[in-house]
């Protein structure tokens, strides 16, 4: 049986395999279980993965694992955009931005085409889709969903049109493209993983023949911070969003100063567009809290958001539309107290033991009152760390993932040699 896996992928091995400059991490979940089939006989898998190193196609193996990073951006166009990008965006890597722009104003035909080709010169029998939220390698299927030549399974991260629209032309382009690949490519997929509080993917997919749960892929930091010395009270990391919920936050910190005259500190962490953090600053400075608050931005290495993140006494998430988010499941592995929405995707962490504390979407005075709560409540915020701790290494173990994505594959494999 051969699987290819098609994702946002880069590691510290291709790295060193390729004598690469390249130090981000993109997606450390997905290096967790690729390190499980790495070297056995389960079957035989393949990564097909955008170069975002050199924009060049490059073919590397690594134990027992197949790499194709592939080219997914028109040269021509991209050497004729990167003059203008400096003048029109900011930005410390002009060349990918270029490689970007490239892409929109085309509506990803190139890499469209170019991993229908490699597809095709691959013939897996199965091609796992981890994310339809990317157009650079999401559009790589399009050409094969009304086809029985391979079978398509697709793993969701979440949803692109329950975003707010962008602001910025580039950035609204984006958001159009996203939505309408994202929009099409699940509407006709056969295939669908979904984690076991994935009842928001059912309310829009419940025409998907077979869905799957698997639990999501979670990195552990392999921090525990309740032994590291705290700098700040709050640590918000996730793009920074109103979708996000980084506004409730905001308006919660400024309640526990002007109101109950307690003052926070928070660190937030995670990309966040020039002008919307410009009317973040604004609002904070209005409340008279941007003392209180230090802006990051996007941190390229896992491993310092990590230990940042560690130096925090509560972690706070109020999102507005997501599953049971990546920096949540982190958070709590790395025993640090959080607060997020009670959503439906998350509300199950409570089923059995108190997980986290969770409030409506927008209910920043709930949000405050948590916040204080776990600040002068030590058994509170004890029970709360075990709890969630002992949720994810028994719902998240890696190895039960791993079985449960070959019983998957093999579940399909089966069932199309059965029909054939």
């Amino acid at each position: 049986m051969k699987v290819l896996l098609i994702c946002h992928f880069w590691s510290s091995q291709l790295t060193n395999l390729l004598d690469s400059k390249r130090r981000k991490d993109p997606s450390p979940w997905i290096q967790e279980i690729l390190n499980l089939f790495e070297n056995r006989n389960d079957l035989e898998l393949i990564v097909l993965a955008p170069n975002y190193d050199t924009n060049q196609d490059i073919i590397v193996e690594c134990n027992n694992i197949k790499y194709y990073l592939f080219k997914y951006s028109p040269t021509i166009l991209c050497r004729l955009f990167y003059p203008l990008v400096p003048k029109l965006i900011k930005h410390d890597d002009p060349r990918k931005i270029s490689e970007r722009i490239a892409n929109l104003l085309t509506g990803y035909l190139f890499p469209k085409f170019r991993i229908k080709r490699i597809i095709n010169k691959i013939h897996p029998d199965i091609i796992h889709l981890y994310g339809t939220e990317n157009p650079e390698y999401a559009v790589g299927v399009l050409p094969f969903l009304n086809k029985s030549k391979y079978k398509i399974l697709v793993s969701l991260q979440g949803f692109v049109f329950l975003q707010p629209d962008k602001s910025f032309f580039l950035s609204r382009l984006n958001h159009y493209w996203r939505v309408k690949y994202e929009k099409y490519i699940n509407e006709r997929i056969s295939y669908l993983t979904v984690s076991p509080s994935g009842s928001l993917y059912f309310k829009y997919y419940s025409n998907v023949p077979k869905i799957f749960e698997l639990t999501p892929i979670t990195k552990d930091p392999k921090i525990d911070a309740s032994l590291v010395d705290k700098e700040y009270d709050i640590v918000f990391y996730a793009k920074v969003t109103k979708d996000k919920g980084i506004e409730e936050l905001i308006k919660a910190v400024g309640y526990l100063k002007n109101e109950l005259s307690r003052e926070v500190t928070v660190l937030v962490m995670g990309f966040c567009e020039s002008n919307y953090l410009v009317k973040l600053k604004d609002n904070l400075i209005k409340a008279g809290i941007d003392h209180q608050f230090c802006f990051t931005g996007f941190i390229l290495d896992h491993r310092e958001v990590y230990s940042l993140a560690s130096k925090a006494k509560i972690m706070v998430l109020p999102t507005h539309n997501d599953g049971f988010n990546n920096t949540i499941r982190e958070a709590m592995l790395m025993r640090i107290p959080v607060i997020t929405t009670a959503l439906d995707t998350i509300t199950f962490v409570n089923n059995d033991d108190k997980c986290a504390l969770l409030y409506n979407i927008g209910d920043f005075i709930g949000i405050a009152n948590g916040i204080m709560e776990i600040l002068d409540d030590n058994s509170l915020k004890q029970k709360l760390t075990d709890n969630a701790f002992a949720l994810m290494k028994g719902m998240f173990s890696i190895e039960a993932i791993y079985i449960r994505i070959v019983e998957i594959y093999r579940l399909i494999y089966h069932e199309m040699n059965s029909n054939s």
